[in-house]
């Protein structure tokens, strides 16, 4: 690579553009000359931010939300009432409605970390909103199959999961509040208890690794971790909530937005998840809780959930490295 060099002083690379923003970067720290802008550039630390995406189609709370930050999709929730079969896709700037579940449920759980393309919904309220729901469906990116139900039905329980094969489904109302059950692709299995009884938790993961933060009741900042075959407790939540946005993985994950018992009322507040402490990071512009969500724990959104009222709001989660232009004039 060809490099600038002034009279005094240390070589600098020589670029035609750019480095790429995009985390992790192995050009952190480095100081550069961007020929195309005719300016010294510096690629900085990275830090993550939450702006505003396209607003769903229709305004829902209580929805399950899975893929990623550029093909995500938000299904079922409350409108709220009655429970609807409505299912939007995000392409990372608008909603599109496709098609409709085959059963109507708010209060919902997904395989979170699943793809656009290969998910699995399960659990909630049921559509004539008289009990819990232990209805499973598959979504294959187009249509929807309803797959064997949960040994337990419940509501307001946490989900995981990687593909519409591999899900796990743990927590929720009604009593006990602990139990978890195993998707394979045909059947639930009942595997080991949380360690707490707990629902409206937020959750993200996949089916051999999860992660079970905050909920109720009663409120907590406790979280657990499923390793692929029990739970473990963990380091708190600098913040009691219950009915966040969660997204990413055990050792990269996000907790946003939820319902405070100290506020109390919906907070902003937002902590990532390092895979052994809790770090507040940048607030989202909206407070609210019973948001659908899905992505990493560098690129993802949160959608819907309830403000005032059931909303339509959907914001972007992104972690970058800053790019600063060094005035030499």
């Amino acid at each position: 690579m060809a490099t600038f060099k002034v009279t005094k002083g240390t070589p600098v690379a020589f670029r035609d553009s750019a480095y790429s923003t995009a985390y992790p970067s192995g050009h952190e720290g480095e100081l550069f000359y961007n020929s195309s802008s005719g300016a010294f550039q510096f690629l900085g630390l990275a830090a993550g931010a939450w702006s505003s995406g396209g607003n769903l189609n229709t305004a829902k709370r209580q929805g399950a939300g899975f893929g990623s930050a550029t093909a995500g999709v938000y299904a079922g929730g409350s409108v709220p009432s009655p429970t609807t079969t409505n299912v939007e896709e995000y392409n990372g700037t608008s909603w599109s409605e496709v098609n409709d579940m085959p059963v109507g449920a708010f209060a919902l759980a997904s395989a979170t970390n699943s793809p656009q393309t290969s998910g699995i919904v399960f659990g909630g309220t049921n559509a004539d909103n008289t009990g819990v729901s232990a209805e499973a469906d598959t979504y294959n990116g187009t249509n929807w199959t309803e797959v064997a139900e949960l040994n337990t039905g419940r509501k307001q329980l946490g989900g995981s999961g990687s593909s519409s094969t591999s899900a796990l489904a743990f927590g929720g109302n009604p009593s006990p509040g602990v139990i978890t059950e195993l998707w394979n692709g045909t059947s639930w299995t009942e595997v080991n208890d949380l360690s707490t009884a707990k629902q409206s938790t937020s959750h993200f993961g996949t089916a051999t690794a999860a992660i079970a933060a905050g909920g109720n009741p009663p409120d907590t900042a406790t979280v657990e971790q499923w390793n692929g075959t029990s739970w473990t407790e963990v380091a708190e939540m600098n913040s009691k909530r219950n009915r966040g946005g969660g997204m990413g993985t055990t050792t990269d994950g996000l907790v946003a937005s939820g319902l405070s018992p100290t506020t109390p009322g919906n907070v902003t507040l937002t902590e990532a998840w390092n895979g052994s402490s809790w770090t507040e990071v940048a607030d989202v512009s909206t407070g609210r809780h019973e948001t659908a969500s899905a992505g990493t724990g560098t690129a993802g959104w949160i959608a819907g959930g309830y403000v005032a009222d059931v909303s339509a709001l959907t914001e972007e989660w992104s972690f970058a490295h800053a790019l600063k232009t060094i005035d030499v004039s």
